[in-house]
Formats: C-alpha cells, sequence, structure tokens
C-alpha cells in the first residue's frame, strides 16, 4: 500500500498542468476615416495593426471612393490608398496582395469575370481574366499555399499571376487515363473519386478536395441545396458549413476535416445575431449579451451589454463561457411580438496570428423620439474593432527525477525560457517539447517560441554513473593507503622490537 502511495505521490510531483485564462482582451479602436465613419468590405487583423478595405465617402466633393487602409492599433495610419475602380465586387486581403473581382457585360449581356492583383502598395501586377463568379458561388474561400492563391474555386499561380489551366494539371496527372475513363462512361462516382485525388495531389491542405468531397455527396449537396446555404468557413484544417435550419427560423453548422470527413453533424445555433470562427481545437460563437431584465415597449439605449464568447470542441462540446469587455448597446423592444432589436450587432470576426478579432456595429435614430418605427430612418452608424488574444498554457512532465520551471502560459508568439534541473546524483537525458497536435516544437538555449495551441515540455534524467579514469585513480590512491599504513604498521613493529 505504500509502494503504491508513493508511485502516484511520484506521478504528481512530476506532472505540473498550468491553468490560465484563455481570453484577454489586447486593444480596440473605433474604425473611422476622416471623422466619418465607412462601410468596411474586408478586414485582415494582425497582432498590433489591422488591413481594410473601405468604402469611404468625400463629403466636401460628394465622392465615393474605395480604399486599402492600414492603421496600427492606436489609430496610427500607416497606409490610405485609393484604387483606380471603385466598382469592384469582392475584394481580399492576403499575405503579400490584394485581389479584387468584378463583372463586365458586353452589348449582348454576356458576363465576363475579371481579377484585378494588386501588390500592396497598390499597384497593379496583372488584370486576369476568371472562370466563375465568387458571387455566384457563394464559397468566399481563401486557401494559400507556397505555390498558389485559391480563391472560392479560382486557383492562381504564384509565379505567372494567372489562373491555373486544369487541362495541364490533368496531362500531369498520375491517374490522368482512369478519369478520362471515368468521364467517357458516365461513371460519377469514378469521376468524383478521381477529381478529389487530383485536388489532393495539387492542392492539399486547403479547402478544394473537401469542397469535392461535399459536392460529390448527393445527399449532403440537396440538403445545402434545399435548406439554403448562408455562409461557409475554412481555417485551413476545417472547412465548416453555416445553412438554415427548420423553416429558416434557425442555423445549424456541418463541419468536415481536410479529408473531407463530416466531423459535426447539424449543430444548432439559436441565436439570429453571432459570428463564428474556427481554429485547431476548437470553434467559438460570439454574440453581444444585453441584459433584459427590465424590458419596457420601445427603445431603451445606454444599456450595458456583454460580449459573450463560447468556445466548442469538434464534437460540439461546450469547453467554456465567457462575458468580455462591456460595451454600450442598446435594443427596440416589440412588445406585441415579445421580440428584441439590438442597435449593437457583430458583424464580422475571424482569426489573427495570436488570436480573434470581432467587429461591431451601432446604429443611432434620428430626432428625439426614443421609439422607433419601421418608417423611422437610422443615422449613425459605429464601427468598432476589438482585437483578443489567446493565452495557451503549459505544461511541464518529468519522470521524478528532476526538475523544470517554465511560466504558466503564454501569448502566441512570444518566447518562453525553461530551466532544467536534475536531481542530485542524476544527469538530463532527453528534453522535448511538443504543442497540443503532438508537433514537436523546436527550441534553443531552452528557449522556444510559444505556438497557437498549448505546450508540453518534458524532461527524462539517467543517474550519474562513476567516472571510469576518477574510479582507477580512486584505487590507485587507496593502494598507496594501504600501503603506507601497512608499511608504517610494520616500521613501528621493528621500532619497538629494538627498542625492547
Amino acid at each position: 500500500m505504500k509502494k503504491i502511495l508513493l508511485i502516484i505521490l511520484t506521478f504528481f510531483i512530476g506532472v505540473t498542468i498550468s491553468k490560465a485564462e484563455e481570453i484577454k482582451y489586447d486593444w480596440g479602436l473605433e474604425i473611422t476615416y476622416n471623422n466619418s465613419y465607412p462601410e468596411i468590405i474586408n478586414l485582415k487583423v494582425h497582432k498590433d495593426y489591422y488591413e481594410s478595405i473601405l468604402y469611404t465617402y468625400d463629403y466636401e466633393v460628394y465622392e465615393r471612393n474605395l480604399r486599402y487602409y492600414v492603421a496600427s492599433s492606436d489609430g496610427t495610419v500607416k497606409k490610405d490608398l485609393k484604387f483606380d475602380n471603385e466598382d469592384y465586387q469582392e475584394v481580399v486581403i492576403l499575405n503579400d496582395i490584394i485581389i479584387a473581382y468584378y463583372e463586365t457585360y458586353d452589348s449582348d449581356d454576356n458576363e465576363t469575370y475579371w481579377y484585378d492583383i494588386y501588390d500592396k502598395d497598390l499597384k497593379l501586377i496583372k488584370k486576369v481574366e476568371g472562370t466563375s463568379s465568387i458571387t455566384r458561388n457563394n464559397y468566399n474561400l481563401i486557401s494559400e499555399t507556397d505555390k498558389y492563391y485559391i480563391w472560392g474555386t479560382e486557383v492562381f499561380d504564384k509565379k505567372t499571376n494567372e489562373i491555373v489551366d486544369f487541362e495541364e494539371l490533368i496531362e500531369n496527372f498520375q491517374y490522368k487515363d482512369e478519369l478520362f475513363e471515368a468521364i467517357n462512361e458516365g461513371n460519377t462516382d469514378n469521376i468524383y473519386k478521381y477529381i478529389n485525388l487530383l485536388y489532393e495531389t495539387y492542392f492539399p491542405n486547403t479547402h478544394l478536395p473537401v469542397l469535392a468531397n461535399i459536392m460529390s455527396n448527393q445527399e449532403l449537396y440537396s440538403k445545402y441545396e434545399n435548406n439554403g446555404l448562408v455562409k461557409t468557413y475554412y481555417n485551413g484544417k476545417y472547412l465548416a458549413i453555416l445553412y438554415y435550419g427548420e423553416n429558416y427560423e434557425s442555423y445549424a453548422l456541418d463541419i468536415f476535416n481536410n479529408k473531407g470527413e463530416l466531423v459535426l453533424k447539424d449543430f444548432s445555433i439559436s441565436s439570429e445575431y453571432f459570428e463564428l470562427f474556427f481554429d485547431e481545437n476548437k470553434f467559438y460563437k460570439v454574440t453581444i449579451a444585453i441584459d433584459t431584465a427590465n424590458l419596457e415597449e420601445g427603445r431603451n439605449t445606454g444599456i450595458i451589454g456583454n460580449i459573450n464568447i463560447k468556445g466548442y470542441d469538434y464534437n460540439g462540446n461546450e469547453k467554456y463561457n465567457k462575458n468580455t469587455n462591456k460595451i454600450e448597446s442598446g435594443y427596440y423592444y416589440d412588445e406585441q411580438d415579445n421580440y428584441i432589436y439590438p442597435d449593437r450587432i457583430i458583424f464580422s470576426s475571424g482569426l489573427t496570428t495570436d488570436g480573434f478579432f470581432i467587429t461591431t456595429t451601432y446604429a443611432e435614430p434620428v430626432g428625439d423620439d426614443s421609439i422607433i418605427d419601421e418608417n423611422e430612418t437610422i443615422d449613425g452608424r459605429y464601427d468598432t474593432l476589438q482585437k483578443y488574444y489567446f493565452i495557451n498554457q503549459i505544461e511541464t512532465k518529468t519522470d521524478g527525477k528532476g526538475t523544470i520551471e517554465a511560466i504558466e502560459s503564454s501569448r502566441p508568439g512570444e518566447p518562453v525560457q525553461f530551466i532544467v534541473t536534475p536531481n542530485e546524483g542524476y544527469e538530463l537525458n532527453e528534453v522535448k517539447v511538443t504543442d497540443a497536435n503532438g508537433n514537436v516544437v523546436v527550441f534553443t538555449d531552452y528557449t522556444f517560441t510559444m505556438p497557437s495551441t498549448d505546450v508540453t515540455i518534458e524532461a527524462t534524467f539517467n543517474k550519474v554513473k562513476p567516472n571510469p579514469d576518477t574510479l582507477d585513480n580512486r584505487i590507485a590512491l587507496a593502494c598507496i593507503i594501504l600501503v603506507i599504513g601497512i608499511g608504517s604498521i610494520i616500521y613501528n613493529k621493528k621500532k619497538r622490537i629494538w627498542l625492547e
């Protein structure tokens, strides 16, 4: 029994799990342009600055402009560049380029799809004719590899900035003959099979193979077609499809991994005003929770609400429920319908390198009347950007023959230093640092950069073995001492006999 208790105690001594708050507020500001509130088309948020595509309005000359706008977390403007074409329908910001999409029509009303590719100084790199409509396919998904930019179902070659010719890819495809045979036979299953293999060969870890798998499944295809697909998300590991629930009164979510396997089906999302974003281990729903304890008919302003963040694992289990960052909001309560119309809503969210961001819009009514009816206009549009960062936990494990000293948690991207100390009589055998997905985290001089997941530092120790050279010296010394001792005894004995 004592032995068992000792083993248990040794285990708990050797394993240290650090608990930390998972989310912290970083910075926030109102998104303005020349003291006005622009329409935000696209937003890409970084650690301490943001990039945006803004529709602005110059009241002096009554001119509407589309701009590439970059500002730091304190509001300092870094770039403010105007697009020559203000009629772009969609614009996306990638790591090193900007792609803008628009359509043109000829005299016969034939449609042509165009993509303008810019660098970050808004110099036009190339104008490319597309093969499909971004707005029509409703995917609006962005992936990026070392060779390609992928937007929806359009694939751009990074070297040429041209749209990839799939016929050329098929010519070098391992299963080209099998694909053509399936097409000639009209074998739909095999066609999808080899198209999936084609996507997986050339575009691994992108949304294209996942989409191909979904579209090849007639049941799923019909489901989204009949229920009404709302939005599609992709974060590099998971693809999520948001669609309407029964009678279009609610929402549901299906999530697929990169293999196209359905990992979460028909996950119910009840709130009408929400945003979703996804990381490697969880997905999140963000809403604004307003205290409605004292509801009265009409408009109620100056209400203090909370931004509510719920996190779920990919099995749909709620992992935490957190309120943060109290905000001023308001609502309009329709007593007859018993329904609440919020003034402030979250209109976008997304992941950053070290956390996530959300944006909110707040509208105010015109006039002194506190009651809004359907004919009343809304004056004022206040857009706020709020940046949060994740705090990831650091777990330390030993075999009980030494210790590891490290901070309890860290922000992604920050350096983490640790100290490994063997117990007396032991020496270090091995140190491993791994993330939550089992990937090795490289460290130098016992320092590593915190990844976007939790981390485990593991150390094992060996018992110190005596040095052979030192042992030989000790034996020799002992022999000398022994010889001297014996010699001294013999000498003293002879001296005593002589004296006698």
